[in-house]
């Protein structure tokens, strides 16, 4: 299994990190996986 940064991803399926994050402020897309490194940029 490929992970992807929030960027990276985005990129890929041509939506915005905003995009992202909302979705999963939502609970509609959650990631499988947060990097300790992140938890403070969500």
């Amino acid at each position: 299994m490929a992970y992807y940064s929030i960027g990276k991803f985005a990129q890929l399926i041509d939506k915005t990190t905003q995009t992202l994050r909302n979705r999963d402020k939502k609970n509609i897309l959650k990631p499988a996986y947060i990097a300790p490194s992140d938890l403070d940029t969500i």
